[in-house]
């Protein structure tokens, strides 16, 4: 079997105990967590070698809404927001790697091969909606220099249709 996380009203998983690492639980993370903005978990996909650090929404700001006051600074904060999650996540994930304070599966990542990757789920947004904020993820990203140019992170923007697609998540029933 394995682990479900549920989050914004989606069931990610199953994800075996020793390849997860549910962030907000771990005492690295609940001795600083004041201010601190962390993604959902962590997950390492041992057979495609990807270390996954995934993020869920219901809902994603409009850039081009004409029906909310400060459309761009609303988009720019969420952006901002989300690369700071997945920025976090992975300094707390590399920080309990490098005291070997990880499940099974993360001790044996060869990290030569290692493809990390930021996925932000926005539950119920369209697919034609989701490159917008792909793209200024892919811009925020690249402007970490650890990101882009020591660990070269991908960016994935996916609503929750992809993410069951993809078998990062199922449908609620699936998961009872």
């Amino acid at each position: 079997m394995g682990e479900y996380v549920k989050e914004s009203g989606m069931c990610f998983g199953p994800f075996p105990s020793e390849a997860l690492i549910r962030i907000e639980k771990i005492p690295e993370y609940t001795a600083i967590q004041k201010g601190m903005h962390i993604s959902e978990f962590v997950y390492y996909d041992k057979q495609k070698q990807k270390l996954i650090s995934l993020e869920a929404k219901t809902s994603a700001p409009n850039p081009n809404s004409e029906n909310t006051e400060n459309p761009k600074e609303n988009f720019r904060g969420f952006i901002y927001e989300m690369r700071e999650k997945f920025e976090n996540s992975l300094d707390l994930y590399l920080n309990m790697a490098l005291k070997k304070n990880v499940p099974g599966d993360f001790c044996k990542i060869d990290y030569n091969k290692l493809e990390i990757i930021f996925i932000l789920v926005v539950k119920n947004h369209q697919k034609q909606w989701l490159k917008d904020i792909k793209d200024a993820m892919e811009m925020a990203v690249r402007s970490i220099h650890r990101t882009n140019k020591i660990w070269k992170c991908k960016v994935m923007v996916l609503n929750e249709e992809m993410a069951v697609k993809f078998k990062l998540a199922v449908a609620e029933q699936s998961a009872e």
